[in-house]
């Protein structure tokens, strides 16, 4: 990690710490449970934002899959930088935790598992503003992500310098937020580029906003982030979370079937407030390729994410051999 990258580290590091506080603050140091609801066990989930990376989680809500299994999900909508620290501080049971602060607390001892869906192949474009026809042109230009050191940060560093472009002196970040505020700075002019997955990129698109790359095409396999628990609440919880896991489990069977496309992209727009046309453009990228296999949570594309962290210094203790240890299927239904 160079030493404007540090920098920028420790900035980012205050800024979430105080962010963490601020959001832990109304729940003190209560541990929170499970409830029991109308026979249900109602569950709290962090979610970074509301696109079609979770499209499994609106469908099993939709579909009454949760309600089936006999757990409410309550979705509690988080920046990706406190996804862990909501997790760790008892505010939610599960959460979608951004794989790079994952690893970072897993480092310090943190006692948490990755248990079910991963966004393992995020079709995120590199869109600018119009105007912008190619990466070299982003020179001087804002660019948002998601914090200095998530690993879709590194990515984006890695095709700036296709282009030349020294990421930390020819180019200006916008950290924080998750996809949800980069789109609104980009649409209003805060940010001229950033990464976004459908239905984002479809709206700006329509916008005029130019594609410069597809970052697929640069790691194929790396997760964003993963559903997570507290291992000590999925000892105490494990069947729970295996009715959770089942839910989302018959969501990807469902999501699969070409039968249920209408539906499918019916749900998505209602749920994101996406058009149907950009909905069903989100329908090719996430399940015409069939983003989802199963419920489960994959461990190739963390080990992608544990290898760059070594590379970028961020990691010293943990190495690719471990993550079986911390990615855990058994609870997930096949």
């Amino acid at each position: 990690m160079s030493s404007a990258e540090h920098k920028a580290y420790r900035r980012w590091a205050a800024c979430i710490v105080a962010a963490a506080l601020i959001f832990l603050l109304p729940i003190g140091v209560a541990k929170v449970r499970a409830q029991q609801t109308g026979g249900k066990t109602v569950i709290r989930e962090a979610f970074p934002s509301k696109n079609a990376a979770f499209w499994p989680n609106f469908v099993a809500t939709s579909l009454g899959l949760y309600a089936k299994e006999g757990v409410e999900i309550q979705p509690v909508i988080v920046d990706p930088n406190v996804t862990v620290s909501a997790l760790m501080g008892g505010s939610v049971e599960i959460s979608y935790a951004d794989s790079t602060q994952l690893l970072l607390s897993l480092q310090k001892g943190a006692n948490l598992v990755a248990v079910g869906l991963s966004t393992d192949r995020q079709p995120y474009k590199l869109m600018a503003a119009p105007g912008i026809k190619t990466i070299a042109e982003l020179k001087g230009k804002k660019i948002g992500a998601a914090s200095a050191i998530d690993i879709y940060t590194y990515v984006l560093k890695q095709i700036l310098r296709t282009a030349d472009l020294d990421p930390d002196e020819d180019v200006v970040w916008v950290v924080g937020g998750g996809q949800n505020q980069r789109l609104a700075a980009a649409i209003g002019g805060a940010v001229q580029a950033g990464l976004f997955s459908p239905p984002s990129d479809a709206k700006l698109t329509g916008l005029g906003f130019t594609t410069l790359a597809f970052t697929p095409d640069y790691y194929p396999n790396l997760t964003l982030s993963a559903e997570t628990v507290r291992r000590d609440w999925a000892q105490k919880n494990g069947d729970t979370l295996r009715h959770l896991l089942a839910a989302e489990a018959a969501a990807v069977k469902w999501l699969n079937d070409p039968a249920n496309k209408a539906k499918a992209i019916e749900i998505l727009s209602t749920t994101v407030k996406a058009t149907p046309a950009d909905a069903e453009d989100a329908y090719e990228s996430y399940i015409a390729k069939h983003a989802w296999t199963d419920a489960c949570i994959h461990r190739p594309g963390l080990v992608n994410v544990v290898k760059i962290m070594h590379e970028t210094k961020q990691l010293t203790k943990i190495t690719a051999a471990d993550v079986p240890k911390f990615a855990d299927p058994q609870w997930c239904s096949k």
